[in-house]
C-alpha cells in the first residue's frame, strides 16, 4: 500500500481481453504513476489494440505497442505537442 493524500492506497492496474475478461493484473502504491505498469500488462499478451487513459500516454508505451503489432488508442496528454490522432 502506498501513502496519498487521502490516505493509504492501491492501484489496480487491469488488463483485460475483447470480451472483457481480465488477462493480467498488477497493484501498485496509489502514488505510482500508470505508465510504469503498462509494458507489465501488454508484455506476453497476444494483442491488436490497446485502449487506455491519458495516464498510460508515454512514447515508450505506444512503442512497445506498436511493436507488439497493435494499436495504441490512448489518448495524448493535454500537453503533448504533437498529439497522436485516433479513431
Amino acid at each position: 500500500m502506498g501513502r496519498t493524500r487521502g490516505g493509504f492506497e492501491i492501484k489496480l492496474h487491469t488488463g483485460v481481453n475483447g470480451l472483457g475478461l481480465p488477462v493480467k493484473l498488477t497493484m501498485t502504491p496509489g502514488q505510482a504513476a500508470d505508465m510504469n505498469q503498462a509494458k507489465t500488462l501488454i508484455d506476453s499478451v497476444p494483442l491488436e489494440m490497446v485502449i487506455a487513459d491519458k495516464g498510460y500516454d508515454s512514447k515508450d508505451v505506444v512503442t512497445t505497442v506498436e511493436i507488439a503489432d497493435g494499436e495504441a488508442v490512448i489518448p495524448s496528454r493535454s500537453n503533448a505537442t504533437a498529439p497522436r490522432k485516433f479513431d
